[in-house]
């Protein structure tokens, strides 16, 4: 098979030729009557189910030839010699042949995507790169690129690559099997064993789409039969939240690989999406019966999928004379071929922009539901998150409220139920639906309680603002927990009885919404400084109470600590504003202040000299003299 390095420029059909060279009706019978292209150089596959309107036009295809074919973003990769693929609705760029580190360390991949903004608007791509896994520890390096169609004369812009397996080293996953498993066990595949294939990766995007179509065509090369089990790797990419509803979180999160773990921490697949603020994407297998597509294991952002099964572990462990019985492996004899496909959608921090167009081009049932959020007082709540649950409290997709708080989701056929965290403000009512096909329901209403939160303010010894964290703890275990339907609370969650953490800037001043409730809060700078309130390591806090419809205020004060540890013969220790910590567990008389800044006596852990002199004994010291009960002498 002929895989040239050089990039060719194909017009693969005749009537694609033809096309181009008319005008008028002759123009539209020729693009009706037009087949779908394939690959010259690589392997052929059956592209006609995404070559269903070759007339419509909008879509186009590239090479990437300075910044304004690139996207740009959080996580954006992409640079001169990419390819690009876009229409009026998203935007892709697929990495050319290239060599990088990374969980897919070769090009002929997707490592760039986002919507199309208003102009002047900056790009917010958030994907890391989607690349095959391949017999649970090799890749796809892509060598040759075909402009199978561009866009220009009409129908989906096609970009064909052709390549080989090859090692994978971003990942040892028999390390990882045998960490977690159990060293007796042995993978059914050997990483380190080159495959007789080729591979064609078919990028198609339609005009009307926003979801790319990713084709992968396979064909024995061998002269014995290929045994393989083909994935995806996906590298995360930005700040984002993992979403699927086939997990045991039935919403956000996933287990990862840990202590404690005893399958890895597979997860069955029906999508996997990557929820961010302000965009996200979703890898989407398309299987013939429309079922699950696939398992996955996820570790520190990246995800290895397995298609074909819904237990990975079992994939991974069954023995290697088995596995051709397993519904994962894809057997090809000698000289065939084989396809699998899935789809890479990409939407705004909206998830419901992502789940629409997977639905869409999965072929399901759906009808629209739309509704409002509102307050206790009848107000719209804009920039909220609606979860669409069903029937067994599962989260299937998620809408962003707009500035009038209202929210639209396509959903599949069936009952559903509305709700969501609404930060400093309690669910009150959840919104109902049933959605028909083709049908549409407005009238759904989510509603919560009264706004609470509190306000704070920081200052140093001198009264200057002061940087900090502010931790508020609930009386016991907080009522009021994020929820894995509403958002990601597998990883960095707060404890049990922890409601909010926050840090200000170097102007100390912070706010947070808080459901009204009675709190404790504790305000630090750092292990040198005293804490607000002084005595929090026995109190738990300074009590809280935030009241519906109100915003508490609380102004903390936090000194520094000297430790003067072997300066006990100091004559005098002169710190203006500032707490001073003497060695032992308690300290000699002296000046200690409250919280509020006020000075008040007796004894304690730190000690302040706030605006004065003072000895070792606490006494008022100034010009050699110390000050007691009766009046000024000369120091001792």
């Amino acid at each position: 098979m002929n895989t040239p390095a050089s990039v060719s420029f194909l017009c693969v059909t005749l009537s694609l030729l033809t096309l181009s060279a008319c005008g008028g009706d002759d123009d539209d019978q020729a693009c009706k009557t037009a087949s779908a292209p394939n690959s010259s150089s690589g392997v052929a596959a059956d592209l006609s189910p995404w070559w269903s309107d070759p007339c419509a036009k909008g879509a186009t295809l590239r090479k990437v030839a300075g910044d304004t074919d690139l996207i740009g973003g959080p996580a954006a990769q992409g640079r001169k010699g990419d390819w690009a693929l876009a229409n009026k609705r998203v935007r892709f760029i697929i990495q050319a042949d290239d060599r990088h580190s990374g969980p897919c360390p070769w090009g002929g991949n997707v490592i760039d995507a986002d919507i199309v903004r208003a102009k002047g608007e900056p790009g917010q791509d958030n994907l890391g790169e989607y690349c095959p896994l391949i017999n649970l520890g090799r890749t796809f390096r892509g060598k040759t690129f075909e402009v199978l169609n561009d866009g220009s004369n009409g129908g989906p812009a096609i970009l064909a690559v052709t390549g080989a397996d090859t090692l994978l080293d971003f990942i040892n996953l028999p390390s990882l099997v045998g960490q977690y498993l159990g060293k007796g066990i042995k993978l059914p595949f050997d990483p380190e064993k080159a495959l007789s294939i080729s591979i064609t990766r078919y990028f198609i995007l339609p005009p009307d789409a926003s979801a790319l179509v990713v084709v992968s065509a396979i064909h024995n090369d061998g002269q014995a039969d290929a045994q393989l089990a083909f994935g995806e790797i996906i590298d995360s990419g930005g700040e984002v939240q993992f979403f699927n509803p086939a997990s045991e979180f039935k919403g956000f999160g996933y287990r990862g690989i840990g202590p404690g773990q005893t399958n890895l921490g597979a997860e069955k697949l029906d999508f996997l999406a990557f929820r961010g603020a302000m965009s996200s994407h979703a890898f989407a297998p398309v299987t013939a019966d429309g079922g699950l597509g696939g398992s996955y294991v996820a570790i520190s952002g990246v995800a290895g999928i397995v298609l074909g099964t819904t237990d990975a572990i079992k994939s991974l462990t069954t023995p290697a004379k088995d596995v051709g019985n397993d519904p994962a492996t894809l057997t090809l004899a000698p000289g065939e071929s084989a396809q699998r496909q899935h789809l890479v959608a990409v939407g705004s921090g909206d998830l419901g922009t992502l789940t629409e167009s997977i639905w869409k081009a999965r072929g399901v049932a759906t009808g629209t539901a739309s509704g409002v959020a509102r307050d206790d007082q009848g107000e719209a709540l804009p920039g909220l998150r609606i979860s669409a649950l069903d029937a067994e409290g599962g989260a299937w997709t998620q809408a962003l409220t707009d500035e009038q708080g209202r929210f639209r989701l396509v959903l599949p056929t069936g009952s559903w139920t509305f709700s969501g965290d609404a930060p400093g403000r309690k669910l009150t009512q959840a919104g109902k639906a049933k959605v028909s096909a083709g049908g549409s329901v407005d009238d759904v209403v989510v509603r919560y309680g009264p706004h609470g939160g509190v306000h704070v303010a920081i200052r140093d010894g001198f009264g200057k603002p002061l940087a900090g964290k502010v931790t508020v703890y609930c009386e016991g275990t907080c009522k009021y927990p994020g929820k894995k339907e509403h958002q990601d609370v597998t990883f960095d969650r707060l404890p049990a009885d922890v409601a909010a953490i926050a840090f200000t800037g170097v102007d100390g001043q912070a706010t947070l919404p808080l459901i009204p409730d009675p709190y404790r809060i504790v305000v630090s700078h750092g292990p040198t400084w005293s804490l607000f309130p002084q005595n929090a390591w026995l109190a738990g806090g300074k009590p809280l109470t935030v009241e519906a419809g109100a915003m508490a205020q609380v102004s903390a004060v936090l000194y520094q600590a000297v430790d003067t540890e072997g300066r006990k013969k100091a004559r005098e220790i002169e710190r203006i504003g500032v707490v001073v910590r003497r060695g032992g567990p308690k300290i000699g008389p002296g000046r200690r202040l409250s919280d509020d800044g006020k000075r008040s006596s007796g004894d304690g852990r730190y000690s302040t000299i706030a605006s004065r002199r003072e000895d070792k004994k606490g006494r008022e010291f100034e010009g050699g003299r110390v000050k007691n009960r009766t009046g000024w002498e000369a120091a001792g």
